[in-house]
């Protein structure tokens, strides 16, 4: 009997050929639109960490709500401290980025290194060659050994498993490669090419240099709110014991899966939401679609009526037809999900975790498949009981167009408009919020000037530049070759790359001569002279630092505007001397505007800009400000480096322009999805509104025609037409502003 129902359907559907088009190309819109987004949440937020027993895994942060700090790493006496007495945890590691260079080829190429603690690597995934890391291997006076990256493995040595045991040229040091990692692992993040042994240094023993991002394992049989409470007590010990470096620091335990996915959850789980008004939105205009398709077949189901069909019977063959219309709509959705997941996995910009685990996937594609079943049902079951329910003498009448019911399938067509309408609404209203937010972050006062200015990241340090006078004269030579390019106007320098999260370490700060009842805090960076006239910053007091302040010369400071005024409050700050955690005072010279530089949606904190050569580290972001195109300049600053010194690796060049895009491409990015499924939407939304208003005309044509013949002229019908389609949209944008 199903077999029968299928051809009677197939047969139904082939007859109105436009209906079914537009039916099924509908469906297949929705349906591949909550099937994309259903693989990014699945990959992204659902799926377990591709590591060993990930739900065991933790992240250890620190925090000190009393100076507002959410998150941050544990200093290596603290992390020696956890690991010793936290019995909750079988394990505890940690990791830092770390900058190594290959130096195996004309032009040095800085690495993404980590550092790990032994047995970290061990405790979340198997090497798929050779081993990881050795307790012993930690120890100073070691040699030295390195576990690689798959990828780097795959573009460098060729996918060999016989290089381990072999050695590579990195920091023009020897290293033994000891293992290989599979391509599944990706830790703390996609694109690590080596990992290294964390070497343990007396010097780091400091409670103050909070930098080691820490992971551990839950014991058997231990819950995170026992592990929680455990960790709690060793807190507070710990700044019982350690009053001046621990006070206020509490450790939080995270899931590690929670931890990575925490930026992201929200704007996926509102992009997910945005696809499902989508895939209601287009039920919605198969629905109608359907409504209006039965008004013309009230007499063939009359007819089956008559001749013995049950009304079940009939909702059942309505039903089977829906569901083939829904499988030709499901079919063409996956195919389109395909293509859609391959799209956003190429667009997505970096920074979207566990990016590279979205696919097409079983779980995924049995969504897809319920999808299609339930919306076979949705959109197929309201309209088959309608047309079920009709009046057979009526029905069988020969003037169809007088047939009792059809006002209520009027009715019903114009609900479900305005249904597409609101929902249409509130996504656009999303949309524009999004959008005005992204407008918002372009327009922002980042507080210099991005246009014509190149960034070029170098850490000097090591064997070749062992001491601050080494890294002064390297910076020297190469700001003297940098100056003396065609095109170049100012050559200055800053820690590390703007609108990155590194650099500007955290310092407590005391104002010289007075008493403060808790020390205040801000973002120290080193400078050279001339930084902010390069980056085009506004001097609002003072001095910038000058090439006079050199290390022989008083330790001197500029400080932002923020700064100012929260360090001095209704004074002047120029000429007064500021306390940093080095022990060392610095006077305070000039007061520069606030400048954005680490983060565009965060307002301004407390930042001190010392002198370079007073604070040399080897750290530093060469800053170049052209006269002409930056990316035609770009090779040109990079080969001045080497000029200066051939074996001297660049960790990153890049245009101030596109730093500010890739600060502002995942705004970007959620904005434009969700402007999409808005626009799609309303499409959808209009169409269904189209076809409302087209067949309520076709119902109308006696009356019209009786209208104008009474004298009624075109425009008066027009305006009468006009008014019932203006009073569907008036209701569908109440409604859908109210939900808003």
């Amino acid at each position: 009997m199903f077999r029968q129902d299928i051809r009677h359907g197939l047969r139904s559907l082939m007859k109105t050929p436009m209906i079914t088009f537009l039916a099924s190309a509908a469906l297949a819109v929705g349906i591949a639109a909550t099937t994309t987004m259903v693989s990014v949440v699945h990959a992204v937020l659902l799926s377990p960490l591709p590591f060993n027993e990930p739900e065991q895994l933790v992240r250890v942060v620190a925090t000190n709500p009393t100076e507002g700090i959410e998150e941050a790493g544990l200093s290596s006496a603290d992390l020696f401290d956890f690991q010793e007495e936290l019995q909750s945890l079988s394990f505890l590691g940690a990791y830092q980025w770390f900058g190594l260079a290959l130096t195996e080829q004309d032009r040095p190429r800085e690495l993404s290194t980590i550092l790990v603690t032994p047995g970290l690597l061990s405790q979340l995934a198997q090497p798929l060659h050779g081993r990881t890391f050795l307790p012993e291997e930690a120890e100073p006076g070691k040699d030295r050994v390195v576990v690689l990256g798959f990828g780097f493995w795959q573009s460098e040595l060729g996918s060999d498993p016989a290089v381990v045991g072999e050695t590579i040229s990195l920091d023009h040091e020897t290293y033994r490669i000891v293992g290989i990692m599979p391509a599944s692992f990706a830790f703390p993040r996609p694109g690590v090419s080596l990992w290294i042994p964390r070497v343990a240094q007396a010097s780091e023993l400091d409670r103050k240099q909070r930098f080691w991002p820490v992971v551990g394992r839950l014991a058997d049989g231990i819950g995170l709110r026992a592990a929680q409470a455990e960790a709690d007590t060793i807190a507070r010990a710990l700044e019982s014991a350690f009053p001046d470096t621990n006070e206020g620091w509490q450790v939080r335990l995270v899931p590690l899966r929670d931890h990575v996915v925490s930026g992201v959850r929200p704007a996926l789980l509102a992009l997910l939401a945005a696809v499902v008004v989508v895939l209601l939105i287009a039920c919605a205009n198969v629905a109608n679609l359907l409504v209006t398709k039965g008004l013309g077949r009230q007499k063939e189901v009359a007819t089956k009526a008559a001749l013995g069909a049950s009304r079940s019977r009939l909702v059942r063959g309505l039903l089977v037809e829906s569901a083939i219309l829904a499988t030709l709509g499901g079919v063409s959705g996956i195919w389109v999900a395909w293509l859609g997941v391959r799209s956003v996995v190429q667009l997505a910009p970096e920074g979207l975790p566990r990016l590279e685990e979205v696919a097409l996937d079983l779980p995924v594609l049995g969504y897809a498949v319920a999808v299609t079943f339930a919306t076979g049902v949705l959109f197929g079951l309201v309209p088959a009981l309608r047309l079920s329910r009709f009046d057979l003498a009526g029905a069988l009448s020969s003037s169809s167009r007088s047939v009792r019911g059809a006002s209520g399938h009027g009715r019903l067509r114009r609900l479900i408009s305005v249904s597409q309408l609101s929902l249409s609404v509130v996504l656009l209203v999303g949309a524009a919020l999004l959008l005005r937010s992204f407008v918002g972050l372009l327009e922002v006062d980042s507080g210099f000037r991005t246009d014509k200015r190149i960034a070029v990241q170098l850490f000097v340090y090591g064997e070749a530049y062992p001491s601050p006078s080494s890294q002064r004269q390297f910076f020297r030579e190469l700001f003297e070759e940098l100056r003396g390019l065609p095109g170049v106007r100012s050559v200055a320098g800053i820690d590390v790359l703007p609108l990155t999260p590194l650099g500007g370490a955290t310092s407590t700060v005391h104002v010289v001569g007075r008493a403060e009842p808790s020390p205040m805090l801000a973002s120290v960076r080193p400078v050279t002279s001339g930084l902010f006239h390069t980056i085009g910053a506004r001097i609002l007091a003072g001095r910038d630092v000058a090439a006079t302040d050199h290390s022989d010369a008083p330790r001197v400071a500029v400080i932002n505007r923020t700064g100012a005024e929260q360090f001095f409050p209704g004074e002047s700050a120029l000429g007064k001397q500021l306390l940093l955690a080095d022990g060392a005072p610095v006077e305070v010279v000039g007061i520069v505007d606030d400048i954005r530089l680490k983060d565009l949606t965060r307002p301004p904190a407390p930042e001190i800009f010392v002198a370079f050569d007073q604070s040399v580290s080897g750290t530093l972001c060469v800053v170049v400000e052209t006269a002409s195109d930056p990316e035609a300049l770009l090779g040109v600053v990079q080969e001045s480096v080497w000029r200066v010194d051939p074996a001297q690796p660049i960790w990153r060049a890049a245009t101030f322009d596109t730093l500010v895009a890739e600060t502002t491409a995942q705004t970007g990015f959620y904005s434009t999805l969700v402007t999409l499924f808005a626009a799609v939407a309303m499409t959808l939304a209009a169409l269904g509104l189209y076809g409302v208003m087209s067949f309520s005309v076709m119902e109308r044509q006696r009356e019209i025609g009786i209208r104008m013949a009474m004298g009624a002229s075109t425009a008066a019908i027009l305006r009468m037409v006009l008014r019932d389609g203006t009073t569907l949209v008036i209701a569908g944008l109440g409604l859908g502003i109210s939900g808003s």
